[in-house]
């Protein structure tokens, strides 16, 4: 009863084994003996054309808003600036304005 219980293992390893040493070899077929490849149909090419237009389009127009929100940043910071040093000793406004509400509590 063992004797067959390790035949079997030794079987099922073997077979393993084989399977293991094909599926290594598979890649190894050359590929070179493919089919021909399949002209698109007039469809796709004009698809395909139009996509590349509205990656295109999609690409300039992401560019410009990035431009656009750069410039609307430096001026919101420019902004802040200038109010930090037009705004005293600390240059910051809320905290005058929470010592000044103190003082008058």
């Amino acid at each position: 009863m063992n004797f067959n219980f390790v035949l079997d293992i030794v079987i099922v390893v073997s077979l393993g084994t084989i399977l293991y040493v094909i599926a290594r070899a598979l890649p190894r077929i050359n590929d070179e003996e493919q089919e021909p490849e399949l002209k698109m149909p007039w469809t796709l090419v004009y698809l395909e054309k139009a996509d590349n237009h509205v990656k295109i389009i999609t690409e300039k127009f992401l560019r410009r808003t990035r431009v656009v929100l750069m410039k609307f940043d430096n001026s919101v910071d420019n902004r802040l600036r200038t109010l930090r040093k037009n705004n005293g000793k600390n240059g910051n406004l809320l905290i005058e304005l929470e010592e000044e509400e103190h003082i008058e509590e």
